[in-house]
């Protein structure tokens, strides 16, 4: 019968105490959530609200706010909603090497061209070699053995 009783003085402590808690709105996101929009226009080049929403865990009104403030900041340029109706933008940011891959593929670039510059010119190709004795040889070797070869095989 106890925990019947505490659950249910639970359930009114927080029926009490949720009317006092301050409303979160989609108008003043926090720091947090900026940062994390700073961070996603750095990585895609066009923003919309559904991606920021889906990429940094908040509402749809939510990343529409923080797209229009990214706009008023400079970060993004709002380009106009889509057919949905929700704000796109353009980032200014964007960062195309986002985990220095470029930087990366460039080192790999230098050091092959040292490693190509460094390797000996290729010698000249050794004449072909000569098998007409190794023929000779084999034409003896059937002759031995009562063996008849064709004409045509020395032609």
């Amino acid at each position: 019968m106890s925990m019947k009783r505490r659950g249910f003085l639970g359930l009114l402590g927080a029926a009490v105490t949720a009317p006092l808690m301050p409303a979160v709105g989609a108008a003043a996101p926090a720091r947090s959530a900026f940062a994390v929009a700073v961070a996603h226009a750095e990585r895609f080049p066009v923003i919309s609200a559904g991606g920021l929403s889906k990429h940094g865990n908040m509402t749809i009104a939510q990343a529409d706010a923080l797209i229009k403030r990214l706009g008023r900041e400079g970060v993004v340029k709002l380009v106009g909603p889509s057919r949905s109706g929700a704000v796109r933008a353009a980032s200014r940011v964007f960062k195309n090497d986002h985990w220095g891959l470029g930087r990366t593929a460039q080192e790999r670039q230098a050091a092959t061209q040292k490693t190509k510059a460094e390797q000996p010119q290729a010698e000249p190709k050794a004449a072909e070699p000569q098998i007409s004795p190794w023929l000779a040889h084999l034409h003896d070797l059937c002759r031995q053995q009562g063996m008849t070869l064709s004409p045509r095989c020395f032609a």
